[in-house]
């Protein structure tokens, strides 16, 4: 066991931003993880913006570093469109 706990992608709608919700959300996973005996949590994130300033980016980037998580790296993801054969 590697005691490291994950959260998958977590956020809220548009509409109920700026109630602390998520931040609620994630200190309670957080101290769930912890009576679990987790010694570490990850939590990972695709942001759909193009640029690093993208609301999409920051959002949720600000609830993660307001509960203690730190960027441990930039994941890229690269994809091809083939064309269509008739």
């Amino acid at each position: 066991m590697n005691r490291v706990g994950l959260f998958e992608p977590v956020g809220t709608r548009p509409q109920f931003r700026h109630r602390g919700l998520a931040t609620a959300l994630m200190l309670g996973g957080l101290q769930r993880l912890r009576e679990r005996g987790m010694q570490a949590a990850l939590v990972t994130a695709i942001h759909p913006g193009k640029e690093e300033k993208s609301t999409e980016f920051t959002s949720s980037r600000f609830v993660f570093e307001a509960v203690g998580f730190q960027l441990l790296c930039r994941a890229y993801m690269y994809h091809k469109v083939f064309a269509t054969t008739v």
